[in-house]
């Protein structure tokens, strides 16, 4: 096990890997369809507390290249009470994520009329570490990137902190009870490989620690088909071997995991904790996401 990786020590690898399950879960597309519809019922009506001719101000955690982060803010755009400027203060430790992100939002088929952008290109704990990003916003976006902050805790407190009355704050990460997070509770000797990745029951309490009101939660099911991460590695493809990567969120887990601990989180990926059986026999994993909408 002491010759095992954390798949974040490696980032060209770890995107490699994501990119696996980010096609087969069509992420984009089910967060895409959940902003459109969920976070738009959310928003419409929604005032936050905006005054006079100040713009809205959004806070955009690790969104990558913005392809639902520009969703996120076109839906805001459209509020029933419409915010005629957004200042969006964008934080992503990726240059060449960020340089994708502006290329879209420059694109006119964003449709972001009279949005200002500020570019960081840090992580959200040297954001939130530096006295002077001592801003405070009425909308907060973490979708999927909470996950690698060294103090849940103290990261949500201030984040909550920065929101301004009536001002709302999303968070969307693995559900407790899915696949993804179930294998994380199960195989607790990976642990020590990776970053530590909550799930949403670590949210939960954190939120309570901190007195944090969690307001709604909403469930995004997600189901992608598995099948070929699970044969033995002689019969494994590279796109398999990588998908394993991200599961176990190791590097290389297939070249340097023990082959008892392959076939034991192979098992347990294929097994009903974890997924379901297709109508011709697919294995379908369940990866089910939870939104958290907080509001001040």
């Amino acid at each position: 096990m002491s010759s095992l990786r954390s798949l974040t020590d490696d980032m060209d690898l770890y995107h490699r890997a994501f990119s696996i399950y980010h096609r087969i879960a069509e992420r984009d597309k089910v967060l895409g369809r959940w902003v459109e519809k969920e976070l738009r019922e959310v928003v419409n009506g929604w005032t936050a507390g905006v005054t006079g001719q100040e713009p809205l101000r959004v806070l955009s955690i690790g969104p990558g290249e913005g392809a639902i982060e520009t969703k996120i803010l076109q839906v805001l755009h459209g509020c029933r009470k419409p915010h005629p400027r957004i200042h969006t203060t964008v934080l992503e430790p990726v240059a060449d994520q960020t340089d994708r992100f502006k290329q879209r939002v420059a694109d006119p088929a964003a449709q972001l009329p009279d949005t200002t952008f500020d570019w960081r290109i840090e992580k959200l704990e040297d954001y939130q570490a530096a006295a002077a990003n001592a801003a405070k916003f009425h909308f907060i976006s973490s979708v999927h990137s909470i996950y690698y902050v060294p103090d849940l805790e103290a990261s949500l407190k201030d984040l909550y902190a920065r929101l301004e009355p009536g001002g709302l704050m999303l968070i969307v990460l693995v559900a407790e009870d899915s696949g993804m997070g179930r294998v994380w509770k199960g195989f607790p000797g990976l642990q020590s490989m990776r970053d530590p990745y909550p799930t949403s029951a670590e949210i939960e309490s954190a939120c309570a620690s901190q007195g944090i009101p969690l307001g709604r939660q909403l469930t995004i099911n997600v189901r992608s088909n598995i099948g070929f991460c699970l044969p033995e590695p002689p019969n494994l493809s590279e796109e398999g071997s990588l998908l394993l990567d991200f599961f176990a969120h190791v590097g290389h887990f297939v070249r340097d995991a023990p082959p008892d601990l392959q076939r034991k989180v192979r098992e347990f990926l294929g097994s009903d904790k974890c997924s379901e059986r297709g109508a011709g026999g697919e294995v379908i994993f369940k990866g089910d996401w939870r939104a958290f909408i907080i509001e001040k």
